[in-house]
């Protein structure tokens, strides 16, 4: 049970995305935002002035039992200013992406609006973090909103995740099916939906990371259930779409009977690609250690290999860039039982065959 919750909390802790990819520099100034358990930032990224813009949710304030968060950090981390978007019931925003006129597009979820349980929630802010325009997408069932990016056309493209259910009826009885499915949605700076493709994965579905490709195609990571095998709930899987969001293929990486996940790829120039993430150690399921895979432009893994230590901490990857010199590096955490206090940032200098060159 230890382990379970271990791990859930690295799945929420994935969401935090960094948005500076590049060396390691040291630490200025350090803070806290967090007023209490209650706020959660779930991806960030720079503005022009040197400061940040935060986007996660908060039950401390706002109209509802969950509101959006959004707040803006100067170059040394202080809070300029916050804001709450949301209504009565729970509203969370997941991501953030930078928009032509210098305001910012944000997705998310929200259970106050549309028309089901939680439906994508697309957001328009201005530079100061003022609401222009919103959008819900979805169905009676559950949407959830995912991953933004801004493609080579600049326009926006989000990855999320949708279920349709519908009742079979047979001569005894009755039964509810819930069919789940990546939904990728590309927009102009309206909202205006340009396409919408649906591919159908397992369930427990969440959205993990999404690039461009090489090619003008995206390629995402998530973690589902792989009902089609039959394997444990925390599986990883990389899906690669066209230009349109057709489906080129789609790979489990599988780690046996243990969990394991992607939390960050890192397209390279001859059209590979590197992951970040963490899997359960088969050598001992008590361990969880960071995971690191190379796979070809096929989905086929080159190599992979885990990082960290047996039998004191659990570690995980949570972003994997180049240095200047073509290196690989990659930030992590090296959590303890609490998931809070003790757990140290966790850096990694590797070359492109994964040998460690050092680490803090």
């Amino acid at each position: 049970m230890k382990l379970f919750c271990l791990l859930l909390c690295i799945l929420f802790y994935s969401f935090f995305t960094f948005a500076n990819h590049g060396e390691i520099v040291q630490l200025n100034w350090d803070t806290h935002y967090r007023v209490n358990a209650n706020e959660t930032a779930y991806s960030n990224i720079p503005t022009v002035d040197g400061g940040q813009i935060w986007v996660g949710k908060t039950s401390a304030k706002g109209a509802g039992k969950v509101d959006g968060w959004i707040y803006k950090t100067d170059l040394v981390g202080n809070v300029l200013w916050e804001r709450t978007i949301g209504g009565k019931e729970d509203d969370i925003l997941q991501d953030i992406v930078p928009t032509k006129d210098g305001g910012f597009l944000v997705s998310g979820s929200t259970n106050s609006k549309g028309n089901g349980s939680f439906d994508v929630w697309l957001l328009k802010v201005n530079a100061a973090g003022i609401l222009e325009w919103h959008s819900t997408y979805g169905t009676k069932n559950s949407e959830q909103g995912g991953r933004l990016l801004v493609n080579g056309n600049g326009d926006y493209i989000l990855a999320a995740t949708r279920q349709f259910g519908n009742y079979e009826m047979t001569l005894s009885s009755s039964a509810y099916h819930l069919k789940h499915f990546i939904w990728l949605m590309k927009f102009d700076d309206k909202g205006t939906i340009l396409f919408d493709e649906r591919v159908p994965v397992a369930e427990n579905i969440n959205i993990t990371d999404l690039h461009q490709t090489l090619e003008g195609g995206y390629i995402l990571s998530g973690v589902s259930a792989n009902t089609e095998n039959k394997v444990t709930p925390s599986e990883a899987f990389i899906l690669k779409l066209d230009t349109q969001g057709i489906i080129v293929w789609k790979r489990w990486i599988k780690n046996g009977a243990a969990s394991n996940m992607i939390h960050d790829i890192l397209p390279l120039q001859n059209n590979t690609y590197l992951l970040a993430g963490h899997a359960v150690n088969k050598l001992n399921q008590e361990d969880v250690n960071g995971l690191v895979v190379f796979i070809d432009g096929m989905g086929n893994i080159i190599w992979e290999k885990l990082y960290g230590t047996i039998g004191t901490n659990v570690e995980a990857f949570h972003e994997i860039s180049l240095t200047k010199d073509y290196q690989i590096m990659l930030k992590g955490k090296r959590y303890q039982d609490d998931m809070h206090t003790n757990s140290p940032e966790w850096n990694v200098i590797m070359n492109v065959h994964g040998d460690v060159l050092w680490q803090e």
